[in-house]
């Protein structure tokens, strides 16, 4: 809530330290315009998820440890320290997603190495505890997951576990039900693509392919969205004060679909 950036883990490929994972954490403060060293990690990782909950706290989730990680850290931006909450029930490396619900749990699903399931978690920050909730349709990582208006999530494409191809499919998760609906598909197979919600309500998914496609959650259905000038994957998009959105960098090809 003050504005502050933090940014955990990852990993190096500087002289000597090829891949290796990180445990430090630093913070920007665009106060100032710089960067500074902060309480580092209790555990190395790459290709978690870091959430900030609704008392400001941030949650960091699985990643890639030389094993796939069940561990679970919580960051407390006041004292700048670490703490460990309860693992999760299944162990995640990269490519996971973790949303923040309107009622302040988190729902964790999917990605690589969860033993081939379909599996998805809550982690409730009141209790410190997770616990199972209904399973996908099916198995992913590299998927987008955006949270609605309504209060569902949107999972859409990413890969799966058997095969490695992207998979077209899109589910809708509602907490309040605990329960997974399939809504009209997408035309498009997508990994490491972005889902952005804008201004209208809508979500602009982007990447693999150069085109662009649009879902309307009151309808339920799909648009196409016009094309990119340049396919690209695992990279950043932003909507815009005007309606619009931005996206930005990433790797270009067809690698990812």
């Amino acid at each position: 809530g003050d504005d502050r950036v933090l940014v955990v883990g990852g990993d190096t490929d500087g002289p000597g330290r090829a891949y290796e994972q990180l445990d430090s954490a630093e913070i920007y403060d665009p106060s100032t315009g710089r960067w500074r060293l902060t309480g580092g990690l209790a555990q190395a990782r790459l290709g978690h998820t870091a959430t900030v909950l609704r008392d400001g706290r941030v949650l960091v989730t699985g990643g890639c440890t030389g094993a796939c990680a069940t561990s679970v850290e919580v960051f407390e931006p006041r004292t700048e320290t670490w703490a460990p909450t309860a693992d999760m029930l299944t162990g995640r490396t990269r490519q996971h997603t973790a949303t923040l619900l309107r009622d302040g749990r988190v729902l964790v699903v999917g990605g690589y190495d969860v033993d081939r399931e379909m599996s998805v978690e809550l982690f409730d920050p009141q209790t410190g505890t997770w616990r199972l909730a209904a399973a996908m349709n099916a198995a992913r990582g590299a998927h987008s997951a955006t949270l609605l208006g309504d209060g569902t999530v949107l999972v859409v494409g990413g890969y799966t576990p058997t095969g490695g191809t992207a998979s077209p499919l899109a589910e809708r998760y509602d907490p309040a039900r605990d329960e997974w609906t399939v809504p009209e598909q997408p035309s498009i197979a997508r990994s490491d693509h972005t889902a952005t919600q804008l201004r209208d309500g809508r979500v602009l998914v982007v990447g693999g392919p150069p085109a662009v496609e649009l879902y309307d959650p009151a309808s339920g259905s799909w648009t196409t969205g016009g094309r990119l000038h340049e396919a690209r994957y695992a990279h950043t998009t932003t909507a815009l004060p005007d309606g619009g959105a931005i996206a930005i960098g990433g790797w270009g090809g067809s690698w990812a679909y």
